[in-house]
């Protein structure tokens, strides 16, 4: 049976290919006298596609694989053109550039061979002529998650399989048909790919010296900003964190504020030396009781006790400095003079 005959067949029965996929075999036949078929449950039997990034960049960015490997399973024998003279067969990984040429007779029984080409990236399933990305692939992956489960896929990496990935090949040593997919000589099967989206690489660990701190300073200070009205006080409504940090030699990292129900963006930090940064943060608070009722008109509104805390960690989330302050906010009753930020409202250090 000629292989455009076979694809109106499988059309006809209605995906009932889909079942010998399930079961890890993905097979085709294209002449009653040669099979094909490849393991599919086997992960050392189909090609690894290993894709590698960079944890600082938070995303992947080149294939890792140099080389295709395919173990395929081959039984049956050609008909020769009815010459009855043995022709050598031969096998490769689509597209044709040179394969494996096999002179010994076709068996009954499976034979496997191991077959290998140049790495190219697999076939796009919704056109024929286009091919899809791996790195797109991951990184279409990674983007899906948030939180914990984006970091764990960063830091441990991922596996799927890609079905349909590539093409095998094989025809009768004959280079009039060896590209003729209409021939009698000429049998192929779609088979699938393992994409393995390795751990992003981190920067290495900056190197801990026992005798001299990496920071020699590492600080954090509050100020009220802005104000609001709660019926006859005034309120900040905004909390400025001010965090600073002083290296003693080369670091990479990040820095972030910690607080109740609050955390900030993070701040990269780069030294490629001796040096110094501030970073600023804004807390927002909220003045309104419990269940979304705001105080009485008359009523001061109760202080309020935070703690917050200025960290820095490597690139890898080691912690390596931090700094703690806790504050007790209150509020003031409006004089008649216009109301600053500041005047007469207090941010003082709780004990």
């Amino acid at each position: 049976m000629k292989l455009r005959n076979m694809v109106a067949c499988v059309l006809a029965a209605g995906f009932a290919g889909a079942a010998t996929m399930v079961a890890g075999i993905d097979q085709v036949q294209a002449d009653p006298d040669i099979e094909l078929k490849v393991n599919s449950n086997k992960m050392d039997e189909i090609a690894t596609v290993e894709v590698a990034g960079k944890y600082e960049e938070g995303r992947y960015s080149r294939v890792a694989t140099s080389t295709l490997t395919y173990v395929v399973a081959v039984r049956g024998g050609w008909s020769y053109g009815g010459t009855g003279s043995q022709l050598p067969f031969e096998l490769w990984i689509s597209p044709w550039m040179g394969g494996h040429v096999y002179p010994e007779k076709l068996q009954e029984d499976w034979v496997k061979y191991a077959i290998n080409r140049s790495y190219h990236d697999p076939m796009f399933a919704g056109a024929v002529n286009q091919k899809i990305s791996p790195v797109e692939l991951c990184n279409d992956k990674l983007e899906q998650l948030n939180g914990n489960a984006r970091e764990s896929f960063m830091k441990q990496g991922h596996t799927f399989v890609y079905a349909q990935a590539y093409e095998i090949v094989a025809v009768e040593w004959n280079h009039t048909i060896i590209t003729d997919p209409t021939s009698d000589y000429y049998a192929s099967i779609k088979v699938p790919a393992r994409i393995v989206c390795q751990p992003l690489e981190a920067a290495p660990p900056a190197t801990r010296n026992p005798t001299t701190p990496l920071f020699s300073t590492v600080s954090l200070r509050t100020e009220a900003t802005q104000i609001v009205q709660m019926g006859k006080f005034i309120c900040p409504s905004k909390i400025k964190l001010y965090g600073r940090v002083e290296a003693t030699r080369k670091f990479q990292g990040k820095a972030l504020f910690v607080g109740p129900y609050y955390i900030s963006n993070i701040t990269p930090l780069n030294f490629p030396g001796k040096g110094a940064r501030n970073v600023t943060g804004t807390y927002t608070m909220n003045w309104e009781q419990k269940g979304g009722l705001t105080t009485a008109p008359n009523t001061e509104p109760k202080k309020q006790k935070f703690t917050f805390r200025f960290n820095i960690a490597d690139s890898g989330g080691e912690l390596w400095g931090s700094a703690e302050k806790t504050i007790e906010v209150s509020c003031r009753k409006i004089k008649v003079n216009a109301p600053t930020a500041g005047d007469g409202m207090t941010v003082n250090p709780a004990n």
